[in-house]
């Protein structure tokens, strides 16, 4: 089977071979759970042997709106007999980030807290395990035994992140493995959290300007998944709005929608404001599925067709009264 792999390359490179356009592949989901999971990592995180079977079942049962993802650090390891769970919420209404809680528990309680922080934000008989101050983390997918490309090419940007980050302690960055995220043919694949933006094909020289976007978008929209805040449709929508708004973009309170057209397509909307008001009104555009491209490498027994899209009819309007 490896000597097979091997005659089909590689996904990841294949896909930027072919040109293949990341745009609308951001998850889009209202809570993540990312959860301190000691090596070795299963295919399926949730079936690795340092997961608690118990936390499974609790993510399950909250439905498709969660999403639970493992995480490891050398340099951020919880101490022995402690994991680290830290949760993202999606807050209602227009925002720019996700809402944030980080728990360093013991292990055996894991499970217990997964299923109060489902039921709802900071719970009370887990406020003695509560990290104040937590701040922004890198997440990047690293998940080799899900796919070649993550474990490769994954792990060479979470080492030159993680030395960068871990050097400069101004940067109150923390930057972590992940288990997979989706899209192992994008990879290197990570996500910036709080703010929830998602990146492809991300390579070491590429670092700098990842983690601070706002200048250089237009250099990056190749790169660009999108905002985990919106549906597929609006974050192909987002992104050219954000590459004509410029720095202040990210920083803007943002809610979407988008319904189908008779025709075909669908007409997505982007409604945004400033934090303090002096800026308010909405993008408008019809999403439309192009020509598909192939990619065939590592476990892809025959070619993918992946759809791409493009954003046709950009209108930018004042917002509603």
């Amino acid at each position: 089977m490896e000597q097979q792999a091997e005659r089909r390359g590689m996904c990841s490179l294949a896909s930027m071979a072919a040109g293949e356009d990341p745009g609308g592949t951001a998850g889009a989901y209202g809570i993540y759970l990312l959860v301190e999971t000691p090596f070795p990592w299963e295919r399926d995180i949730m079936k690795s042997p340092h997961f608690p079977p118990a936390l499974g079942e609790a993510v399950l049962a909250a439905g498709a709106g969660c999403r639970v993802l493992g995480i490891a650090s050398a340099r951020h390891a919880s101490p022995q007999g402690m994991r680290r769970m830290i949760v993202y919420r999606r807050p209602d209404g227009p925002f720019a980030r996700f809402e944030q809680e980080e728990y360093v528990v013991p292990h055996d309680r894991l499970a217990a807290l997964a299923a109060a922080v489902l039921a709802q934000p900071r719970p009370a008989e887990f406020a003695e395990y509560r990290v104040a101050g937590a701040g922004r983390n890198v997440f990047v997918c690293t998940h080799g035994r899900r796919d070649r490309c993550c474990g490769l090419h994954g792990y060479a940007v979470y080492e030159a992140l993680d030395r960068r980050c871990g050097e400069l302690s101004e940067s109150g960055i923390r930057v972590w493995r992940v288990s997979h995220i989706g899209g192992h043919r994008l990879a290197p694949t990570l996500i910036d959290f709080p703010s929830g933006r998602f990146w492809a094909h991300v390579r070491p020289e590429r670092l700098e300007a990842v983690l601070e976007p706002g200048a250089h978008l237009s250099d990056l929209a190749a790169h660009y998944r999108g905002w985990g805040g919106l549906r597929p449709p609006e974050q192909l929508l987002e992104r050219e709005a954000w590459l004509r708004e410029g720095a202040g973009w990210a920083d803007y309170l943002k809610t979407g929608s988008s319904e189908p057209l008779p025709s075909g397509g669908v007409r997505a909307t982007v409604e945004f404001r400033s934090a303090d008001g002096s800026v308010s009104g909405a993008y408008e555009g019809i999403v439309r599925e192009t020509a598909p491209v192939a990619i065939i490498g590592c476990d892809y027994h025959e070619p993918e067709w992946v759809p791409q899209y493009r954003v046709e009819e950009i209108v930018r309007r004042p917002a509603a009264n």
